[in-house]
């Protein structure tokens, strides 16, 4: 995803801006244009594919890398068919924590996986130059889309469980979803 607004589309940019400001030479197949075949052309050295993973298109590259950005505890059902896939055309796994990496090996992935964290992008969100006031409650923000993959209630759950009734700590969560999960 490139083109339309949405968390893979602007990481996807992200990911394509900072190559090119390295010095890469970056061509982007979007996967949410009304074509979503790869273009005939050379191979390129590195397919990197970020996405959703039943949007997965075939690896054309010499080295093939998918970024897998969900966290799951172990492949849900509807994604069994991910390891296979993954093993079959792809050379590199990358995950967003050592929590994915395990889920992943758990879930039958042989292929090499490396752990490329996420990180904040500090032009967007950046914390505020003065101290907190005293008396102030501390706030944990919860950011992403709240499906039954992404935790959201196991953060509020270890959150109920650690800060009960504790005036001085809150949880903000700024989720989107279908109407039945928020």
């Amino acid at each position: 995803p490139y083109g339309r607004l949405s968390g893979f589309a602007r990481v996807n940019r992200a990911i394509t801006d900072g190559l090119t400001r390295r010095g890469w030479t970056v061509r982007v197949f979007a996967t949410d244009e009304p074509t979503t075949r790869v273009p005939r052309e050379p191979l390129p050295d590195v397919y990197l594919f970020h996405g959703h993973p039943y949007d997965l298109t075939n690896a054309p590259g010499r080295v093939n890398v998918f970024y897998l950005s969900y966290d799951y505890a172990r492949f849900v059902a509807a994604d069994r068919w991910l390891s296979s896939r993954l093993n079959a055309h792809f050379d590199l796994l990358m995950v967003p924590s050592t929590f994915s990496r395990s889920a992943a090996r758990r879930s039958g992935v042989r292929i090499p996986i490396v752990v490329c964290p996420y990180g904040a992008d500090a032009q967007e969100f950046h914390l505020p130059d003065t101290a907190r006031a005293s008396g102030q409650p501390f706030t944990f923000l919860a950011l992403g889309g709240a499906t039954e993959r992404k935790g959201t209630d196991v953060a509020v759950r270890a959150f109920a469980r650690e800060f009960r009734g504790d005036p001085r700590v809150r949880l903000h969560i700024k989720a989107f979803s279908y109407d039945h999960l928020l």
